[in-house]
């Protein structure tokens, strides 16, 4: 069940990351959007409302509305208690699922800890001054960047785009233009 949560709460764990952005931050609000789209909710109205309070900070390099800052913070920590207790083996999964090849090398280097979850890997590299399962830590946050940046990111960014210039197409009345 852990990599389906870590499924879930994907979305909501970039916007986190690029919220730390302040030329980020309207890729932030779309990356929650797409969390929400994914429960249906694209179209409540409560949603929409906060998300438009929210993008009147953005001209001052900030997200104007509390609750999508915390929906932001509360969805990315569910990621985050998710990806704790996900197998090794899961989250290199979750990576492939993204389109990253895992090298040879290293899924010879992480056997005998693929059955461990992150939190237990964390706790004998700590508890155990285990080096390889320290190395796996390292490996797994490199693919966890992968996942991020060159496989959610690129989907984000396009869709956003997409958005962008259709809306542009639009006449002021919010009506498209006849070709």
């Amino acid at each position: 069940m852990a990599l389906e949560d870590l499924a879930k709460f994907e979305w909501a764990a970039l916007s986190e990351r690029l919220a730390e952005s302040k030329e980020r931050l309207p890729l932030a609000l779309n990356a929650l959007k797409t969390h929400y789209a994914q429960f249906g909710m694209e179209d409540d109205y409560i949603i929409n409302s906060a998300f438009t309070r929210a993008k009147e900070g953005l001209p001052k390099g900030h997200i104007s509305d509390a609750g999508i800052l915390d929906a932001i913070e509360g969805y990315s920590n569910s990621y985050q208690t998710a990806l704790e207790e996900t197998s090794v083996a899961d989250i290199m999964q979750s990576a492939v699922n993204k389109g990253y090849e895992l090298p040879g090398e290293f899924k010879e280097f992480v056997k005998g800890y693929e059955a461990f979850t992150l939190k237990k890997l964390v706790e004998k590299a700590k508890q155990d001054k285990d080096e390889k399962a320290a190395k796996v830590l390292l490996g797994i946050n490199l693919m966890e960047n992968y996942k991020f940046e060159a496989g959610l990111y690129p989907q984000l960014l396009k869709a956003t785009t997409d958005a962008g210039l259709r809306q542009l197409a639009e006449n002021k009345d919010g009506n498209k233009k006849k070709k």
